[in-house]
């Protein structure tokens, strides 16, 4: 799919009984890698074992830039937000929300089987960004959001309409931590941390979020997490959710299942509880804009084989945000000069769970206000 001039990258899972759905009646879900991250390596996010156990629709796009390495300048990601986030997207300020929409709108057109009215979307850390993005700016497009391990960078747009957002972060995350330092919090929305961020969006959400309104802030525990709800008063019922995770394996910036475990200790199953938000909405209108059959549909799969396309260019830095020295955004060590493509696969977008447990014990607990 070629998109401003750039050769974009996808994959697509279908159901395997998509021939025998009615037109409509299958989800959609986006799911966005994240910084250094490639589509073949985010399997860690489990939507794609979600995809085969659920039926939707699974859709994961490449973000432009190299995949691998230290995350720099260079790195693949998403143009969250100027000054905010993150490598060769922002540095070339490439327009990943008209991507994403074109996107889905060839994806809805391909494949009738699919609901305008329940594209979800989804992402880790740099991706959770992007799926922010998607909703500030392409609400007509987006029905509900769940990410994990980022905030909101961008303001709405003023003919936004509010939707349900869930947040996922842990606690121990030191890559963006749950409450961030100062050089991290700039503008337009100045969040300073998970709660904060979840506020924000309550309120552009029109979500009663007043101190003294007892029934406004609801705080609930689950098995090893606790989940904050906006619920009251929120326009077109959209609700905002924060699920924190204070301790464990899965309270750095890898929160999935995929985590390291000790023997015999359940996860939290982050992906499901991410699901049972989504499929509680399906009552927005998608765009009904269309694509030119002229235009190059992308490679579209239902495999786990690798899709083809060309790279963006490069340019000239603008800045990303800080992420700590030696370590990529999922906080494991980058590989060595000279590491195998192999050796790299499975560590560039999270940690597997070989090196989850070395993850663990750099992290450094967060102050939790």
């Amino acid at each position: 799919m070629v998109v401003d001039g750039l050769s974009r990258k996808f994959n697509i899972r279908l159901p395997t009984d998509l021939a025998n759905k009615t037109n409509g009646s299958v989800p959609l879900l986006v799911d966005l890698h994240g910084l250094t991250g490639a589509i073949e390596t985010n399997a860690f996010h489990g939507w794609q074992a979600k995809q085969g156990a659920e039926g939707f629709l699974l859709v994961q796009p490449q973000g432009v830039g190299t995949p691998g390495g230290w995350p720099n300048a260079g790195s693949s990601g998403w143009f969250v937000a100027e000054g905010v986030c993150c490598g060769a997207a922002q540095r070339d300020q490439v327009d990943d929300v008209a991507f994403l929409r074109r996107l889905v709108e060839k994806t809805l057109q391909d494949h009738p089987q699919a609901d305008k009215n329940r594209v979800y979307f989804s992402g880790h850390s740099n991706g959770c960004g992007m799926a922010y993005r998607m909703a500030a700016e392409a609400s007509d497009l987006v029905t509900a959001v769940a990410c994990t391990s980022f905030y909101q960078g961008v303001a709405t747009t003023d003919d936004y309409v509010p939707l349900p957002m869930m947040e996922v972060h842990g606690q121990k995350d030191t890559i963006i931590p749950y409450v961030l330092p100062w050089y991290l919090i700039v503008p337009p929305l100045y969040v300073v941390g998970a709660e904060d961020n979840a506020k924000k969006v309550a309120d552009a959400n029109k979500c009663s979020t007043a101190a003294d309104d007892a029934e406004a802030r609801k705080v609930e525990t689950g098995e090893g997490y606790t989940v904050t709800s906006y619920t009251k008063g929120c326009q077109n019922n959209a609700v905002v959710k924060l699920l924190t995770i204070p301790e464990g394996p899965q309270s750095g910036h890898n929160p999935f299942a995929s985590a390291s475990l000790a023997a015999g200790e359940a996860p939290i199953p982050v992906t499901d509880l991410a699901w049972d938000f989504l499929v509680q909405y399906g009552t927005r209108g998608g765009s009904t804009s269309t694509v030119s059959d002229s235009e190059d549909p992308g490679t579209v799969q239902g495999s786990d084989s690798a899709p083809t396309g060309s790279e963006t260019s490069e340019g000239t830095a603008i800045g990303t945000i800080p992420v700590p020295a030696g370590s990529n955004e999922d906080g494991s060590d980058p590989p060595s000069a000279g590491a195998s493509s192999s050796d790299k696969e499975g560590s560039s977008d999270g940690p597997s769970v070989e090196d989850s447990a070395s993850t663990r014990a750099r992290l450094a607990t967060v102050p939790v206000a």
